[in-house]
């Protein structure tokens, strides 16, 4: 989004909370831990990953905590966000109703989770990669491991229609069709 903004605006913004992470990522843990929303993340390390790893000496079940209780919070939020009372859900002229799946947010912390485990475990082993492959493709290696999973965390958001209803806030560009006469 500051890129964007950016470009379409001529100044440049500095976004605290995300830094370009997909683009820029050289691995699992970079994206989860540098880039992507540092505000959650600082909470997160704080309140779950150093205790757990105070208590247990072990980083890998502190990381995998952290992410577990990630997915906590945002099968919480999901559950306020995306709540229909039954008169909603039963009303066929409904357009963001539907019926949300719990636990999804859980599998989607959780396979993120398991991936910066395995970063631990075999980071050094798989460290020759950042030498073999230029930046840009190892950004895209990072996102492509978060892929098969991707619908679980945006997948109500998109059957809701919030990603409609959000671009009030925002300025989109959109194509529209020119009649040619």
């Amino acid at each position: 989004i500051s890129a964007l903004g950016s470009v379409l605006t001529g100044f440049q913004f500095h976004d605290t909370i995300t830094s370009n992470p997909m683009f820029v990522s050289s691995s699992p843990s970079d994206f989860w831990g540098r880039r992507w929303n540092n505000l959650i993340h600082s909470g997160l390390k704080q309140g779950v990953y150093k205790p757990v790893r105070w208590n247990t000496g072990n980083k890998h079940l502190a990381a995998f905590a952290a992410f577990f209780a990630s997915g906590i919070i945002h099968e919480y939020m999901w559950a306020l966000w995306f709540f229909n009372t039954d008169a909603e859900m039963a009303d066929p002229d409904c357009t963001t109703c539907h019926h949300v799946i719990h636990g999804k947010q859980l599998l989607f912390f959780g396979w993120n989770g398991i991936l910066i485990v395995l970063e631990y475990l075999l980071g050094e082993r798989l460290a020759f990669l950042k030498a073999i492959f230029p930046r840009l493709v190892t950004s895209h290696l990072v996102v492509l491991l978060s892929l098969p999973v991707g619908h679980l965390f945006a997948g109500d958001m998109t059957l809701s229609g919030y990603f409609k209803h959000f671009q009030v806030c925002l300025p989109l560009i959109k194509a529209t069709p020119i009649a040619i006469a």
